[in-house]
């Protein structure tokens, strides 16, 4: 099965994943920090497993991630504490991820 070897690989490689399952897509949906301190992001479209390792660039990942379905977006959400210890939420709109930067700016989250 594709799915476990390529989640496994995420165990060894990566130091923190969330993943969950898309309706929409009918699989699984996994959020990782990369060894560069950044969200990536892996779907399947197609029947093959693609990645996104652009979208999130606004902070590096410090901390553990959690994801969740939102079904009035039909998509996934994550949330991960920034480097600058902020709260980081990612939402899709209009097809495209965008995140909040505004919602969670009252305190920092402690480490």
């Amino acid at each position: 099965n594709i799915f476990w070897a390529v989640f496994i690989g995420f165990l060894l490689t990566f130091n923190t994943f969330a993943a969950v399952y898309a309706p929409q897509r009918s699989h699984s949906e996994v959020f990782f920090r990369g060894t560069d301190g950044y969200l990536y992001y892996y779907y399947v479209e197609n029947g093959a497993w693609k990645y996104d390792n652009t979208s999130f660039r606004a902070s590096q990942v410090s901390g553990d991630i959690t994801a969740v379905y939102a079904p009035q977006r039909s998509h996934s959400e994550v949330f991960f504490r920034g480097t600058d210890g902020y709260l980081y939420y990612y939402y899709v709109e209009n097809g495209a991820w965008k995140y909040d930067n505004t919602s969670f700016t009252s305190g920092r989250i402690a480490s």
